[in-house]
C-alpha cells in the first residue's frame, strides 16, 4: 500500500463519491457505519477517488454493506501420533561368587528392574470442530445519472474471531488493488498478521 501518505496527490477529477449504507438495519448515521466508512475512505482516496464536498453532487454513489455472518461450524481433520507402551517389571539373575583361586563357591540371586517402554505405533485421524464467522464487506458503485452498476467488490475474511473492526484493515488492504475494476471469479489473498501494509493502513486511520 505504498504512497498512502500522498493520497491527495492522486485524486482524479470526475471520481467524487458518497457512501450509502446497504447493510440491513444499519443507517448512515450509525456509529458502526461511520467507523467502517472511515476505513473505506482511505483505500478510496488511494485509488484516486475523493469524498464529495458537503452540499456537492458526487459522481458515484458507493453502496457499503458491512456485516458479520451467522456462526458456522468448520471441521478440520488432523493426524495424531500413537505411542504404544509396555509396563515395567523385574527379573532375577543368578550371579556366581568366586574365591581367590577363581573357583565358584556359590551363587547369589539379584533382582534387576526395568521401567516402562514407549515406541511409535502409527497415527490416527481425528476431527476437530471450530466455530467461525465470515466478516463481509461489499462495495457497489453506481453513477448518479445511471442505475447501472459500474463495479462491485466483495471481500470476506473467515476466522474464529467475531471482531469485525479489527479484521477490516486486512480486508481493505487485500481489496485496494481491485477497487474501481470489474473482475471475474474469486481470488485468495494471504496477508500476514504484521503486514507492513496493514500497519501503515492503521497509522493512516489513526491520523484521520
Amino acid at each position: 500500500m505504498d504512497g498512502l501518505s500522498d493520497l491527495d496527490e492522486g485524486m482524479v477529477p470526475g471520481k467524487s463519491y458518497a457512501l450509502a449504507s446497504k447493510t440491513p438495519g444499519v443507517e448512515a448515521t450509525d456509529l458502526f457505519f461511520k467507523e467502517v466508512a472511515r476505513n473505506v475512505d482511505i483505500v478510496m482516496k488511494h485509488n484516486g477517488y475523493r469524498p464529495v464536498e458537503e452540499g456537492g453532487t458526487p459522481d458515484f454513489i458507493i453502496g457499503l454493506n458491512a456485516h458479520l455472518s451467522e456462526p458456522m461450524v468448520e471441521t478440520h481433520s488432523y493426524s495424531e501420533p500413537i505411542y504404544a507402551h509396555g509396563g515395567g517389571g523385574s527379573y532375577m539373575v543368578s550371579v556366581p561368587v568366586v574365591n581367590k583361586q577363581g573357583t565358584v563357591v556359590r551363587y547369589v540371586s539379584r533382582r534387576y528392574s526395568y521401567g516402562p517402554s514407549f515406541h511409535y505405533a502409527g497415527t490416527i485421524e481425528r476431527d476437530k470442530q471450530y466455530t467461525v464467522f465470515d466478516k463481509v464487506l461489499i462495495l457497489s458503485a453506481y453513477r448518479l445519472d445511471s442505475p447501472e452498476e459500474v463495479w462491485n467488490l466483495k471481500v470476506s475474511l473467515r476466522g474464529q474471531s467475531s471482531d469485525y473492526r479489527s479484521s477490516l484493515p486486512y480486508m481493505l488492504v487485500a481489496a485496494q488493488s481491485h477497487i474501481g475494476k470489474r473482475t471475474e471469479g474469486e481470488e485468495v489473498i494471504a496477508i500476514k498478521k504484521e503486514s507492513p501494509q496493514v500497519v501503515e493502513f492503521i497509522k493512516q486511520l489513526r491520523d484521520e
